[in-house]
């Protein structure tokens, strides 16, 4: 089959009715091939055109995911901040110490109430290794390998140290948790000072009560009373005076003190030492007193040698003891 372009002109005779084709001139030409090329042409256009339509519906879905997953991503950061906010919130507000650093000791964080425990700001602490923190290294070691093998450690009673080197008895629980920086620490620290000094006080109160329920006499309650005083405040000495119908103070029982030292003590007379400490038991207390006088009245010792003067020469001062004589 061939496709053929044709083109001439006809010639007519006669008139009217009569008139009537005479002959025919034209010339025809093989365009085949021209129709086909138009053909070729016409279907690469609409399988063209079904490509773009194909291509613009993926387009369109792919468009349509990125901006769900925008949105999704969008949600997500949002919710992230939030729990980051709520997170440093926290961590900036609990109660107790808390610790963030690695298994070999680099500190990440802190949050304000460690860094009170221990007298350090948080970039003092950042460049402390966590091991320092530490009375003794080992403790830190056993926490760390318990962490490191999956198990949280809860509890687990040591003893830190502060920037002035004075120690505290500490609980902490330790766990180990990853972050997308990598695995890191969890310390939790609670300070048990009060803890220990109430638990320290009850035991104390606990033995008096037994020596006073198990002592038979007078004499073998105050020897066992002021053993239990020395070992119970940590103290070199310790004794218990009671006062006469003539003013004076003698020790009825002492324990830790040289025979010198409580030679001169016996000679005490509360009507004419004018000390704080006879003031404050005949209640004869005076203004300069006040800043030493506790609630209830008592005035404790303070926790240095009283300076030299006339009080200077007192038993208790001259040997070393704490004492409220100013």
């Amino acid at each position: 089959q061939r496709w053929v372009a044709a083109t001439g002109q006809a010639f007519f005779q006669g008139e009217g009715k009569e008139r009537k084709a005479a002959r025919f001139i034209g010339t025809a030409r093989d365009v085949t091939e021209s129709k086909e090329h138009q053909e070729a042409l016409q279907r690469a256009h609409d399988q063209l055109e079904l490509r773009v339509e194909q291509r613009t519906r993926e387009l369109r879905e792919t468009v349509s995911r990125l901006e769900a997953e925008m949105a999704a991503r969008s949600r997500t950061e949002a919710e992230l901040r939030e729990s980051e906010e709520r997170y440093r919130t926290l961590f900036a507000s609990a109660p107790v110490g808390i610790l963030v650093d690695n298994a070999a000791g680099r500190v990440h964080d802190a949050n304000a109430a460690l860094c009170e425990m221990l007298g350090l700001t948080l970039a003092e602490i950042r460049v402390l290794n966590a091991v320092t923190l530490y009375v003794k290294p080992s403790d830190r070691r056993q926490l760390v390998r318990r962490a490191r093998q999956g198990g949280v450690r809860e509890d687990f009673e040591t003893v830190l140290q502060r920037q002035d080197g004075a120690r505290f008895p500490a609980a902490l629980r330790v766990n180990q948790i990853q972050t997308r920086h990598g695995k890191v620490l969890l310390t939790i620290v609670t300070d048990l000072t009060r803890r220990k000094r109430a638990e320290h006080h009850i035991q104390g109160v606990a033995a008096l009560h037994e020596l006073f329920l198990t002592k038979s006499s007078r004499a073998e309650y105050l020897e066992a009373l002021v053993e239990l005083l020395r070992h119970w405040c940590g103290c070199a000495g310790a004794g218990v005076r009671l006062g006469d119908r003539e003013g004076r103070l003698p020790y009825v029982a002492a324990v830790g003190y040289s025979r010198a030292f409580l030679n001169e003590e016996q000679r005490l007379c509360l009507h004419d030492a004018p000390f704080r400490c006879p003031r404050a038991q005949r209640a004869a207390c005076v203004l300069q007193d006040a800043p030493r006088a506790a609630i209830d009245g008592a005035v404790p010792p303070v926790e240095r040698r009283a300076p030299a003067g006339p009080s200077g020469g007192f038993p208790c001062v001259k040997a070393g003891f704490a004492s409220v004589a100013q």
